[in-house]
């Protein structure tokens, strides 16, 4: 019964042989290999190279010797040196001289003095306490649109101010300009701050209605205005 299952025919034969003999050769390559592969053993370069590169490298000086080396100069040398040299502290002392307003920053006002707000300018001040450049511009573009500071507390609508500006300004004559509201225009009218464009069209109407505005009372009757708003604009109405 075995036989019958191992009968092999002349053809299996000889596939079979062929095969053998392939993996006998390839395990016979794999086994000779390293003895007729002609290896180079790495000491036989490596030292050759590596002194190749060494001698290439230029040396560097030690530390020491290159200090050594080196020429010094004396101290007196540089101590002198030193001293002809400006300090880093003194630049900033520089700078500020040849600001502009390098004096008012320097020079602020002494308890007891005061500006007046109607004719001070940006430089007078910036001698106040806590008024720098921006601030004091804002100071007088709003004086200029307000036709003139009737009360100090109307200056701290310019900008965010300190709160004790009120010891260092004054108001010395009231001196405001005045708008004539038979005359002007919408436009010019609604320029001032303490105007909205709606009541200057309500004083235009009024004024075509009824004629030329003899007071400030007859502003009253309209439904633009409140008594808040007449008494803020009296200083600066005129008829």
């Amino acid at each position: 019964m075995w036989r019958a299952r191992f009968n092999f025919s002349r053809q299996d034969l000889r596939a079979i042989l062929v095969i053998a003999m392939l993996v006998v050769g390839i395990m016979a390559w794999l086994w000779t290999e390293p003895l007729w592969q002609s290896a180079r053993p790495y000491e036989a370069y490596a030292t050759d190279s590596l002194l190749q590169v060494v001698n290439e490298k230029p040396q560097r000086r030690p530390k020491r010797e290159y200090a050594r080396s080196r020429p010094t100069r004396s101290t007196s040398a540089a101590r002198t040196t030193r001293r002809a040299t400006p300090s880093a502290a003194a630049a900033p002392d520089t700078v500020r001289r040849a600001h502009p307003y390098a004096e008012y920053m320097r020079a602020k006002l002494e308890p007891g003095e005061l500006v007046d707000l109607n004719t001070a300018d940006t430089t007078a001040l910036m001698r106040i306490p806590g008024i720098g450049a921006v601030r004091a511009r804002r100071i007088v573009a709003y004086r200029q649109s307000l036709g003139g500071y009737h009360s100090i507390a109307q200056v701290y609508e310019a900008c965010d101010l300190p709160e004790d500006l009120g010891d260092w300004v004054h108001i010395g004559t009231p001196q405001t300009m005045k708008l004539n509201v038979n005359t002007m225009s919408i436009t010019e009218l609604s320029a001032h701050p303490y105007l909205s464009y709606h009541q200057a069209r309500a004083i235009v109407e009024l004024r075509r209605r009824e004629g030329d505005i003899r007071s400030l009372r007859q502003l009253l009757f309209l439904d633009e205005f409140a008594e808040a708003d007449a008494a803020r604009l009296a200083p600066y109405l005129a008829f």
